[in-house]
């Protein structure tokens, strides 16, 4: 009975214990939490007036030039600062909720004229690396559509940024398109396809998974920490659709994805 009694008081003392590490690392991952949300949140609140700034003083240079091509490249300026603002004011809104669910903040768009722009912008990133934007739209001029504008800035961004990123002196090339599904609903589909070195199979099936990176990283910089496919997923799945990747190594990338838009 003593012995039993003894080997009781161990387990006992033994559970005690292993609480109590639980709850410290529970603790201390909660301040590691609250501490990561405040530096988010300072940084992307911090951001936004130098933003504003920019895009004040390009849209001012760009009233008192009359070259051309001077206020295009004013104007991407402008709107890269905005996209940036509207992507900042997102994060501060998940470093202050640790809890934020993904969701759509849907508002009028000219879906030509932000895919023009969002691409325009696109076109000088692409050019550090010595590759060509091809772009292939099939969008009426004055199609309107409710949409969230920051999330598909973000998806485009980051695809094409991808792209670019495994691409060198190449050519990437960009199509949309926008079929009508009811009187009501739009499905906005692009491909996304280079010509870099590709994807291996085994890197493919795992792709979409948080923070994966992939066997190439030895072949490139700055290859990020891994989250911007996950991120995209999420979005499009927000707006009902699908994406899907086709690559082989040293024949280049396909990403095809579509939207399902309300039409205005």
């Amino acid at each position: 009975m003593l012995i039993i009694s003894f080997i009781l008081f161990n387990f006992t003392r033994l559970a005690f214990d292993y609480e109590k590490k639980i709850t410290l690392s529970h603790e201390r991952i909660r301040q590691s939490l609250n501490f990561k949300n405040r530096i988010t949140g300072m940084i992307s609140h911090e951001i936004r007036s130098p933003l504003s700034i920019i895009s004040m003083y390009s849209k001012k240079s760009s009233a008192t030039v009359n070259d051309i091509q001077l206020k295009e490249t004013f104007k991407s300026i402008e709107f890269t600062t905005n996209s940036l603002l509207l992507l900042s004011n997102q994060i501060l809104e998940y470093s202050r909720d640790e809890n934020h669910k993904l969701s759509l903040k849907l508002k009028s768009t000219n879906l030509k004229e932000e895919i023009n722009q969002i691409l325009t912008s696109l076109a000088s990133l692409l050019q550090t690396k010595g590759n060509t934007l091809v772009i292939s739209s099939h969008i009426e001029t004055n199609e309107l559509v409710f949409t969230d504008v920051a999330k598909i800035h973000q998806l485009f961004y980051n695809l094409i940024g991808n792209a670019n990123k495994f691409t060198e002196n190449g050519k990437i090339n960009v199509d949309v398109n926008l079929e009508t599904i009811s009187d009501f609903e739009k499905n906005f589909k692009v491909i996304i396809s280079d010509n870099g070195i590709g994807i291996n199979k085994n890197d493919l099936e795992n792709i979409f998974e948080s923070y994966y990176q992939g066997v190439v990283s030895d072949n490139v910089t700055d290859l990020g920490v891994g989250l911007g496919l996950n991120i995209c997923k999420e979005i499009i799945e927000l707006f009902d659709g699908e994406i899907h990747i086709e690559s082989e190594p040293n024949k280049g990338t396909k990403v095809t994805f579509n939207l399902i838009l309300t039409q205005e």
